[in-house]
């Protein structure tokens, strides 16, 4: 099959903002499919002198690649080999011998493959174990069976399996078992793994195995260009680790702020904040301290748990965490825990606004009574305000233009929960106005209260702030996070992450190249039409015929709800355009593609494959005639005209090429 280009998120120039180093760059292995060699080398040809090690997928190796031309192509690296697939009439350690032959500095020799051959001098051995679930193995078995194979410097590689973070404790507990501690690798693999593969690093692991980006050869392992800029510039028993947990919580921002504000450098600490999925809190919290790991911020649904399990802070976030008995805050202070909640000076720091003083009292409305309403009306409080709570089946008779700042504190507007409180009820002209949604940006209710006058401000800023907060109670003797140079990492990562758009006919190629496209960069993929008729439980085809004013207005409303969605591509429908109002929200986003196609290729590709009338005219009549209406609203709303006469993989890096962003460099075939 032949391989789509892909498109992936590198550094053109070595990550260098503080928190790189020639030290930390020689733990990094990256585990390359070998495939191509024109394909392999453009690789390399990036990770030379950026990394220290490389190890060789020979699964698919090609049997023309001359692998000690290779290895010498590129002095700097050292070189390692590994086979999981075998490929047919050929065993795996002849793959692996050959790579031995050829002068590569380690080969990978599977535990299941039975005793390892014998190799040159001069060639580690590395003696692998892998687990497939969470099965319950006796891991302490595993490490002695591994003692009894090696000899010299053979080194040992446990990888257990980890679903939640808590999971992989056991397999780093093994360090403690290990006189040498450089002779093992031991991490987990899987969804909660991924934290291991970093704390390994710290409990003395030789190197950190990651991936080509978008080339992961096992589940739960970083690409490079992460690893690039998590990993601190000294990395050691001593490194500060934290991070952030929650379930799920691979999509939280957290990380990109934390890291980002310890990689200022000088007078700022120098840490490893990476995420962990949690599940069982007691059990995690635990390993937590066996290991060091310091404090976390908390996401759901650990809030209410933390709090029961740590004593509150002194100060602010401590009175916070009493007084909605959650906390979003854990710091470890001689293995016991401590907690806090940074929600309310969260909001109040996003919002902008001064104290208030009995000449000026001022007065807030928070929409919402949860735990992170009480956090936020404790601080409020604080500083002068007064505050009024409401329950959401008390807001019929609020009206929220009679308060001078308004915070909406519900999970309403969310992906998860869609809606908007307060409809035709909007703060007044100017009035801070904050959404603690960030999923998607701009929810219906902040755009409501924008199209009022009032300052709107996204839920991203709330976390921001949360942070600063948190960070100040973790590293009181560090600098303060810098909020300008954070705001602007975070502008530029949600630019970054921007919804790719297509417009066009029905039949213009957009979920064909929608799909490739998704693939290319490793984004997800929607289909507006189908979205649609999920969330309406109707059918198109039908709906449109009995009232298609009402199909345009819900889809209006799906179009806005895609926009907001992260790292995604949309296909919408061919009549998106038909609303002027969705025609404005296409041209206020960043990235909209028209796939231009000709009537005489739609009809070839209709007739095909025919669909339902849209009008009583006969095919070729009907394409004219929604072309002639729709083409300058396409042309209106897009940023990026495409050719569907074009071939696929051209079409993709056409795009591709049009909306680079920082960091981004074509891939390779």
């Amino acid at each position: 099959m032949k391989r789509r280009t892909a498109c992936v998120r590198l550094p053109k120039t070595p990550v260098n903002r503080g928190f790189w180093s020639v030290k930390a760059s020689s733990r990094i292995l990256v585990s390359l499919l070998a495939g191509e060699e024109s394909r392999l080398r453009a690789r390399l040809d990036w990770l030379h002198g950026r990394v220290g090690k490389v190890e060789l997928r020979l699964d698919s190796l090609a049997d023309d690649v001359d692998l000690t031309r290779l290895r010498a192509d590129y002095p700097q690296l050292e070189w390692y080999a590994a086979c999981r697939r075998v490929p047919e009439n050929e065993s795996r350690t002849n793959r692996l011998m050959r790579a031995a032959a050829a002068g590569f500095d380690g080969v990978d020799f599977p535990v299941e493959d039975g005793v390892a051959p014998k190799v040159p001098e001069g060639v580690v051995r590395i003696h692998s174990w892998h687990q497939e679930s969470a099965d319950g193995t006796d891991l302490h078995a595993v490490l002695q069976d591994l003692q009894a194979r090696v000899s010299g410097n053979d080194l040992m590689k446990i990888v257990a399996w980890a679903d939640f973070a808590e999971q992989a404790w056991p397999v780093l507990d093994l360090y403690s078992h290990v006189p040498e501690k450089p002779s093992l690798l031991a991490f987990a693999q899987g969804m909660g793994g991924g934290a291991s593969r970093l704390l390994a690093l710290r409990c003395g692991a030789p190197w950190i195995y990651s991936s080509w980006p978008g080339e992961a050869t096992a589940p739960g392992q970083w690409n490079v260009v992460e690893l690039l800029r998590m990993l601190p510039s000294a990395l050691d028993s001593k490194t500060p680790a934290l991070g952030v947990l929650g379930h799920p919580v691979l999509h939280s921002l957290s990380p990109l702020l934390w890291q980002s504000a310890m990689a200022e450098g000088s007078g700022h600490p120098s840490g490893l904040y990476t995420p962990y999925p949690v599940k069982d809190l007691p059990t995690f919290l635990n390993g937590a301290v066996r290991h060091g790991v310091t404090s976390f911020s908390v996401t759901a649904p650990h809030k209410q748990a933390a709090f029961q399990l740590a004593t509150p802070l002194d100060g602010a976030l401590g009175e916070a965490a009493s007084a909605c008995e959650a906390a979003n805050l854990l710091v470890q202070k001689n293995g016991a825990w401590f907690c806090g909640n940074s929600d309310g000076v969260g909001a109040m720091d996003a919002l902008g606004v001064e104290d208030a003083t009995p000449e000026d009292s001022k007065h807030l409305l928070i929409l919402g009574s949860g735990g992170a309403s009480s956090a936020v009306q404790v601080e409020a409080r604080r500083r002068g305000w007064q505050v009024t709570a409401t329950q959401r089946k008390d807001l019929g008779s609020i009206q929220p233009s009679e308060f001078d700042a308004v915070i909406q504190a519900t999970p309403v507007g969310s992906v998860a929960h869609p809606g908007k409180l307060t409809a035709g009820r909007p703060p007044s002209p100017g009035t801070p106005s904050l959404d603690m949604v960030y999923h998607p940006l701009q929810t219906e209710w902040l755009r409501q209260a924008e199209t009022a006058g009032a300052r709107a401000i996204q839920g991203t800023q709330m976390l921001l702030h949360q942070m600063i907060a948190q960070y100040a109670e973790v590293f009181p003797d560090a600098l303060p996070a810098n909020s300008i140079v954070l705001q602007q990492v975070l502008q530029q990562h949600l630019h970054d992450r921007a919804a790719i758009v297509l417009l066009g006919a029905r039949a213009s190629g957009k979920s064909t190249l929608g799909r490739a496209l998704a693939e290319a960069l490793q984004w997800n993929f929607q289909d507006a039409d189908l979205v649609l008729e999920q969330q309406s439980a109707r059918s198109i085809a039908d709906w449109i015929a009995v009232d298609p004013e009402g199909f345009r207005d819900f889809e209006a409303e799906i179009l806005s709800q895609l926009l907001s969605e992260p790292f995604t591509v949309i296909a919408t429908g061919g009549g998106v355009v038909e609303r002027t109002s969705s025609v404005a929200q296409l041209e206020a986003h960043s990235r909209v593609v028209w796939l231009q196609c000709s009537a005489d290729e739609l009809l070839r590709r209709q007739t095909a494959e025919p669909r339902p009338a849209l009008t009583a005219l006969d095919l070729a009549e009907e394409i004219k005639t929604l072309l002639t209406r729709r083409d300058p609203a396409y042309e209106k709303a897009s940023s990026l005209v495409v050719s569907t006469n074009e071939t696929v993989a051209s079409a993709v890096m056409k795009v591709l090429l049009h909306f680079e962003l920082k960091g981004f460099v074509q891939g390779f075939r």
